[in-house]
């Protein structure tokens, strides 16, 4: 290998590339303990900032991404046929469903942090991840249940 070349244009002169797993965890920059070695895509480990832990991501795009430093919010999606979906953010403590758009919120210590949704529209889309990273807080789950999708689309 002489170079690769990014998704984005740009070419990485390189000597060897190595596919791995079970590395050890990676820095927000993708750096491991070897110089000049990194570690990158969905096998690797590293400090998720917006839940102050070291995580591995196993989806597709957390190995798409390509930033200065890592920053990382959480992020799966299906798509069947007409079916969709996406949730951002955590699955962790208490879960609020809300319809008439199918989805759920996770509050845990009174704070929203992850999102599902099904077959949401491109801004609500957006809504949900920008909750599910701002992280807001709640003060009603039954409020929250109503309110739906017209919660996170007012964050």
């Amino acid at each position: 290998v002489k170079e690769v070349k990014l998704k984005d244009g740009r070419v990485l002169e390189a000597d060897i590339v190595v596919v791995g797993v079970g590395g050890r965890p990676t820095d927000g920059f993708f750096k491991t303990s070897v110089s000049d070695v990194y570690a990158v895509g969905d096998v690797a480990t590293f400090p998720m900032k917006i839940y102050n832990e070291i995580r591995r991501v196993e989806h597709v795009d957390h190995a798409r991404k390509s930033v200065e430093e890592y920053d990382y919010l959480p992020y799966f999606y299906s798509r069947a046929f007409d079916l969709s979906w996406q949730f951002y953010g955590d699955n962790v403590g208490e879960t609020v469903l809300f319809k008439p758009k199918f989805g759920t919120y996770w509050i845990k210590d009174g704070k929203i942090l992850g999102a599902f949704l099904e077959g949401g529209s491109p801004d609500e889309n957006k809504a949900i991840a920008k909750v599910a990273r701002v992280q807001p807080s709640v003060d009603s789950l039954e409020l929250l249940s109503k309110e739906g999708i017209a919660f996170a689309c007012k964050i």
